[in-house]
């Protein structure tokens, strides 16, 4: 039998009842969530497994390990300076969807729901639209308007946040829809705030968990597209996942690591932001678990 809360008492106190629940009802439960876990973990396993293999042919396990291809990997001075602009191009590419996002949803918000439904529907576009189409469309635009960008770094990142802004979009407007911003920004009117005071002050640190799944989410959107990454810079601004790419041909291994080495970063990066996300008296909470 389980405890569940099911209401309150006159006093304010919580009542609690016993629900009960067979055993069939928990076994079912364990096994989703044990499918869900293997699922999940299953490919990452054999992913990790396969960058240590030295040998692995007809065996559930390798037959031998190596560190062989991490070695490799991390004395190419190619890898760090890929990784590098990587991250660099993640970043800013997370910061300035982040930042024409969360603008435009409170203009919709508070100005017009009717103009929301219609970014709602134009935000798919680039979501159904495969990323080679889209990267050979910015090319074919910019080479007759503005040539000069071609092959540059801020195309990519023009592209990137482009491609990216719906997946922003969607996340942004849920965390808008968990708290009432025409009824704050009315009152917040009321006490002669203005809209940019209003947005600094009271919508930033109320979406703060938001913005960090948003940031998140557009971080590894980014880290790992290779078709946008390779057709608008190509071999002149090399990141990572091009830098993946070559060793496709070559090493296998070196590329199993070189995909551990992006989830862990990724990975990482998560788990940082999500705990900077966090309020003192949640981080309290979990200390005390």
């Amino acid at each position: 039998m389980d405890w569940i809360k099911t209401g309150g008492s006159s006093d304010g106190r919580p009542i609690s009842r016993k629900v009960k629940r067979d055993r069939w009802e928990r076994a079912g439960f364990l096994a989703v969530s044990v499918f869900f876990l293997l699922y999940l973990a299953v490919p990452i396993l054999a992913t990790v497994l396969f960058s240590l293999a030295g040998k692995w042919t007809d065996t559930i396990l390798p037959q031998s390990w190596s560190l062989n291809a991490y070695s490799v990997i991390f004395t190419s001075d190619e890898f760090y300076s890929s990784l590098f602009r990587t991250i660099f191009l993640c970043v800013v590419v997370a910061v300035l969807e982040v930042a024409v996002t969360i603008p435009a949803v409170f203009a919709i918000k508070i100005g017009s729901e009717g103009l929301g439904r219609l970014i709602q529907i134009l935000s798919v576009i680039p979501i159904a639209l495969p990323a080679v189409v889209l990267a050979l469309g910015s090319v074919k635009f910019y080479g007759e308007v503005l040539p000069s960008l071609l092959g540059t770094p801020a195309l990519l990142i023009g592209v990137q946040t482009a491609f990216g802004l719906p997946f922003v979009y969607w996340t942004i407007l849920n965390a808008f829809q968990a708290i009432d911003v025409v009824e704050l920004y009315n009152a917040a009117r009321t006490l002669r705030c203005g809209a940019l005071v209003f947005i600094v002050r009271i919508i930033l640190p109320s979406l703060k968990k938001g913005i960090v799944i948003a940031g998140v989410i557009a971080f590894a959107s980014t880290f790992d597209n290779f078709a946008l990454q390779q057709l608008i810079v190509g071999a002149s601004w090399e990141t990572f996942a091009m830098y993946q790419y070559k060793y496709f041909t070559i090493d296998g291994h070196a590329v199993s690591a070189l995909s551990v080495i992006g989830m862990l970063i990724i990975f990482i990066m998560s788990w940082v932001a999500g705990f900077q996300s966090k309020t003192k008296g949640e981080r309290k909470e979990e200390d005390a678990l």
